[in-house]
């Protein structure tokens, strides 16, 4: 696929080559527009020119705009107009997924949030002076209110539950009881929409965890991935096995570092478990579940510009129909369901 490549020559040279490219649109048999469409699209990548010792990336959102965000760029700025372009640059970037703890700021790829400028103005200096950055780690503390039902301790009852007497109809019966609707934007009715990918044509089939979670103010999916992680795997295991789905894809923004942690964990110990992956012995069958790290952009949490992304294009909303309950990924039956959606299954 082109995206993890392309996060492989990032990783490697700091920066985007364009003669890099050229060998690797070579060698994927891709023409070399493809590449440009894809890392012409996103922040994430740097195709100009090698980055300085400090790369900040501002976000400029409403909510980070509220608390400051304009100052602190403009005062950072002056950092590097004092220590020259080669070793500080500042940009803005969209929203970093750090609304309630804003402003948020990345100092090369290291989301920092709710510090004070002062404090951020100091660890460019100590980066730029050639100081490790430690990466800042979310508030593990314990809330009021409890979002995991598991308590930390991953069980998987309800999908344990349902290996014991596998009925799907009595599944979508309960979700329809329940009344249960997607929490990601369009509101539709999980039954109705899980019905029609098990009823799609076609042996290969996808479930897809939409966690791009790129609404500005809105950390709701967020919290879950980083609490509650078991919950959300358990849900999209649910949904792969009542639509009869092949595979799993959960799909993250790359900035969400904590979260993506979480995921990792949370992943690793379900597929020692049998619950997930090529083995998957608790479900007796294979069920690999992949974690997808998208760019970024507003619009790619959109289900249909997911999908273009996910096949190596740039995420852009396709015109429908058809619908991906019928023909989504690569042209297969694929239900895609917000994190929270997913959560509220079992």
């Amino acid at each position: 696929m082109l995206l993890p490549e392309l996060y492989a020559l990032q990783d490697r040279y700091g920066w985007l080559p364009e003669a890099e490219l050229r060998r690797l649109a070579e060698r994927l048999s891709i023409p070399l527009r493809r590449v440009f469409e894809i890392v012409g699209s996103y922040p994430l990548f740097r195709i100009d020119k090698p980055p300085p010792r400090v790369l900040v990336r501002v976000c400029h959102d409403p909510v980070c705009q509220l608390h400051g965000s304009v100052e602190l760029r403009e005062s950072l700025k002056q950092i590097a107009v004092e220590l020259g372009e080669q070793q500080v640059e500042v940009e803005t970037t969209g929203c970093l997924g750090q609304c309630d703890r804003a402003p948020a700021v990345s100092i090369n790829h290291h989301t920092l949030r709710g510090l004070d400028p002062t404090e951020l103005r100091r660890l460019v200096r100590s980066v730029a002076a050639g100081e490790r950055l430690s990466p800042q780690r979310a508030d593990n503390s314990p809330l009021d209110w409890q979002i995991d039902p598991y308590r930390g301790q991953p069980g998987y009852e309800a999908l344990r539950r349902f290996l014991q007497a596998p009925d799907p109809v009595s599944v979508l019966r309960e979700l329809e009881l329940a009344n249960l609707c997607g929490s990601g934007g369009l509101g539709s009715l999980i039954a109705v929409k899980w019905q029609a990918v098990r009823d799609a044509a076609g042996t290969e089939k996808v479930v897809i965890a939409n966690a791009h979670g790129g609404e500005p103010g809105s950390v709701k999916d967020r919290e879950l991935l980083r609490r509650a992680p078991h919950v959300v795997l358990e849900g999209l295991l649910l949904a792969g096995l009542v639509t009869g789905a092949t595979r799993g894809i959960l799909f993250v923004r790359h900035d969400y570092l904590d979260e993506l942690e979480s995921l990792h964990a949370a992943l690793e110990w379900a597929e020692r478990s049998g619950l997930c992956g090529e083995t998957a012995s608790v479900l007796g069958r294979p069920f690999p579940v992949e974690l997808f790290i998208s760019p970024g952009h507003f619009v790619s949490g959109e289900q249909t510009a997911l999908l273009e992304l996910l096949e190596g294009r740039r995420g852009e909303p396709r015109v429908t129909p058809p619908d991906p309950t019928t023909h989504g990924l690569h042209g297969q039956p694929t239900l895609i369901q917000n994190v929270e959606t997913l959560a509220w299954v079992p």
